[in-house]
């Protein structure tokens, strides 16, 4: 049975959801799932991943990565000019990318390399794009909080109020040439967030989650590559063709015995034609005249002499 989600974690799984889809209409790109995780953790640590400041403002920041001055103004702008309004979530992850890859050239290439370990990538963005004061910080809260992200991005999904309608966002596939090390690049980096939740002093959940992703991951690694070595040693035979239906003959038409011409003047036959519904009865046979002989006796009358 699924574990439910709490409400901070469904705001981290939609969040990172909208950051890997991007926004092609405006042709923003989408990320990889380790760089969109990173960019959760710091809003986790920045305002919780809401899109709206509950309560006192930090000297009038606002929005998800506490944009202040000059930089709340342009989101502001931004997003009511291209999604109506800027209190959203999927309007506050396309400004994100979009003003990182505009004003941070570099901390964007990495991003979109994703070759760098969640870890860093997670420090990176918080010192070049938030910029804190190393007092506040928490960079071990943003780390973890990056992680439980990473975690909550392979689970499951578990529907939540993505948009109005309700429609969670589908991550995009990647490419062939990325999935192909994925096992092992995932097993390295949740195994490596494991050790980094238990020492920022996670929940014991996301602890036992992550290891217990990191142990799959590597047995998946090794169930494909026998998979591979499979396929491999046996060559694959082609399916049999389907052979044609069988063609259908046409009916035989049945053939009636034509009925015999008698010209005329001859007699009939003396054998019934069996096609006339009435046949000619046979004439009748001539019947024999007896002519009667009077008796002659073989030998003469008793007394009486030859």
């Amino acid at each position: 049975m699924a574990m439910a989600m709490t409400p901070l974690q469904i705001r981290q799984k939609q969040y990172a959801q909208f950051l890997i889809a991007g926004c092609p209409r405006l042709g923003i790109p989408g990320l990889h799932a380790v760089s969109a995780s990173a960019i959760v953790g710091n809003a986790t640590q920045e305002n919780q991943v809401q899109p709206i400041t509950s309560g006192a403002k930090d000297h009038g920041s606002d929005g998800t990565m506490q944009w202040r001055l000059g930089r709340l103004t342009d989101m502001e702008d931004w997003c009511t000019e291209n999604f109506g309004t800027w209190k959203t979530l999927e309007a506050q992850a396309a400004y994100t990318v979009m003003s990182c890859k505009r004003d941070y050239p570099n901390l964007w290439a990495d991003l979109e390399e994703a070759a760098k370990s969640i870890e860093t990538l997670t420090a990176d963005f918080c010192d070049i794009y938030e910029s804190p004061a190393k007092s506040t910080e928490n960079l071990e809260g943003r780390i973890a909080a990056a992680n439980s992200t990473r975690v909550l991005l392979l689970m499951p999904n578990i529907p939540g109020p993505a948009k109005p309608n309700g429609v969670l966002p589908k991550p995009p596939v990647m490419p062939p040439n990325v999935a192909r090390n994925t096992g092992t690049a995932t097993a390295a980096v949740v195994a490596g967030g494991a050790v980094a939740a238990h020492t920022a002093g996670a929940p014991w959940w996301v602890v036992g989650a992550l290891s217990v992703i990191a142990m799959g991951s590597i047995g998946a690694v090794i169930l494909n590559e026998m998979n591979q070595n499979k396929r491999m040693a046996v060559p694959v035979e082609p399916a049999p063709s389907t052979p044609p239906p069988p063609q259908r003959l046409p009916p035989t038409p049945t053939v009636f015995p034509t009925p015999p011409i008698i010209p005329p003047g001859r007699p009939p036959e003396t054998t019934p034609n069996p096609m006339e519904p009435n046949p000619t009865p046979f004439p009748p046979a001539p019947t024999p005249t007896i002519t009667s002989q009077p008796k002659q006796t073989a030998f003469p009358p008793k007394g009486e002499t030859k």
